[in-house]
């Protein structure tokens, strides 16, 4: 997607989830962790907004939440114009 986005256009991803705890999600997260380091070392602009949300918690017999699993992120990557 980023090969292919206009100068000055975006690509939205919704519900990033950026694990903690949990092992899959983690290694997973790390991957998208590195994708937008890169991303912003190639010149994007890369903006992450928290959104909370229940099921990244793990909840007690009481539907207490006692760990976060995961933080949610909706993510907007944006390409520079270009400029010449």
């Amino acid at each position: 997607m980023a090969r292919v986005v206009r100068p000055g256009g975006e690509i939205r991803l919704g519900r990033v989830l950026i694990g903690k705890e949990y092992e899959p999600q983690r290694i997973l997260s790390q991957g998208i962790e590195e994708t937008l380091k890169h991303l912003e070392e190639m010149g994007f602009e890369v903006e992450k907004i928290k959104t909370p949300s229940d099921d990244t918690y793990e909840y007690d017999s009481d539907h207490k939440p006692i760990k976060l699993l995961a933080e949610a992120y909706l993510v907007t990557i944006r390409k520079r114009e270009s400029r010449g």
